[in-house]
């Protein structure tokens, strides 16, 4: 093996490569980890959720409908028109049960009020959750039910 003398310590190069390599590593490990299990419920803690389809449905133009799950078991958010909260119980690592929902009672254009009800009847039959990435899909016997996308923290 041939030495020319240059080694990390004689080379400002070599130690500044060296360090990179380092911190690229040390980030692609941290970048690759999950913050939690694939799907735990830690991810779906402290975000707005919008609701992006009903069913197989997308969401009606110009409604903004959306979630929020506390880690306490309270939830909130908004049905389109009228704004929602009520409670949640986990069960095991995906399975959940909501409580009857309770609601403000303004009217609406009929498209987002037939909306409104379907989400907020689906809501309450919801019986698990499937989590990936920004993605929130809440499941009705296993099937996906109300799809929603990460929107804030």
């Amino acid at each position: 093996m041939r030495n020319d003398g240059y080694t990390a310590a004689t080379n400002p190069y070599l130690t500044v490569l060296g360090l990179f390599a380092a911190v690229l590593a040390f980030s692609a490990a941290c970048t690759n980890q999950a913050p939690g299990p694939e799907g735990g419920w830690e991810g779906v803690f402290g975000r707005i959720w919008a609701l992006q389809q009903v069913e197989d449905r997308p969401v009606v133009g110009g409604s903004s409908p959306t979630l929020v799950l506390e880690p306490d078991g309270k939830l909130h958010g908004k049905g389109g028109v009228n704004s929602f909260f009520g409670s949640y119980e986990r069960q095991g690592e995906s399975g959940l049960r909501f409580s009857p929902l309770g609601s403000t009672m303004m009217a609406g254009p009929p498209a987002l009020m037939d909306q409104e009800v379907a989400y907020l009847r689906l809501l309450e039959r919801a019986d698990g959750f499937r989590l990936r990435g920004g993605t929130l899909a809440l499941t009705v016997a296993g099937e996906p039910a109300l799809v929603f996308a990460a929107s804030g923290p």
